[in-house]
């Protein structure tokens, strides 16, 4: 009797959960919408939403706040210039992150033209899990703490992907999306940033947290 009522009161949140997901697409749809037939004002409620990701995403790529500004900034007017190409049948956030990742990877690549990064993405597999164990005396805030400076000193591209799947709760296909990958790749990215980030966390923390393999 209680397994049933336990499993009730989990539908019943999720259904909640998706309904409140569903709710906000709608009206977000609708501000889109708004904003196209030339509520130009409405357009400051979508940057002040989405201004934080998209200068994470900037920032992990260009590693420079000055740059990572100036791009955020171009993603949002070109974002508006084009609101008439968006699909609502996909998410903004997505087609938004889409935008300002091209844009940053363009800058990166004038900034520095002869560097060339390649990612061997056929060669890894993409298994296992590493997953930090915190040490009880950090409180929640410190560990978002030592997440983001961990997010600072990896590689961009691994950082895109775990900042996008785990702290804006995008899924695998729409990182692919956003990043112009295969699923498989961000699979491999997500699995060497956790790596990275272990490795980063364990000399931050000298040696306080522990890996579960």
């Amino acid at each position: 009797m209680y397994k049933k009522i336990k499993l009730y009161v989990i539908c019943n949140l999720y259904l909640h959960f998706f309904v409140i997901c569903l709710m906000e697409v709608r009206e977000e749809n609708n501000l889109i919408l708004r904003i196209i037939e030339g509520d130009k004002e409405s357009y400051e409620l979508l940057v002040r939403k989405y201004q934080d990701m998209v200068f994470t995403i900037c920032m992990r790529i260009l590693k420079h706040n000055q740059e990572a500004e100036e791009v955020a900034q171009d993603a949002f007017i070109k974002a508006y210039y084009n609101l008439g190409s968006f699909r609502s049948a996909s998410k903004f956030s997505t087609w938004l992150y889409t935008i300002t990742y091209r844009l940053a990877i363009s800058r990166l690549r004038k900034i520095n033209r002869e560097h060339t990064y390649v990612l061997d993405d056929e060669n890894e597999t993409a298994s296992g899990n590493h997953i930090p164990v915190w040490p009880d005396h950090l409180e929640h805030a410190d560990r978002i703490k030592y997440i983001r400076k961990c997010l600072d000193c990896m590689n961009e591209f691994e950082s895109i992907a775990l900042s996008l799947y785990y702290l804006d709760n995008c899924s695998i296909k729409e990182v692919a999306g956003i990043m112009n990958r295969t699923e498989s790749s961000v699979k491999v990215l997500l699995f060497r940033g956790r790596k990275s980030m272990m490795s980063i966390l364990k000399s931050l923390l000298k040696g306080e947290i522990n890996s579960v393999l």
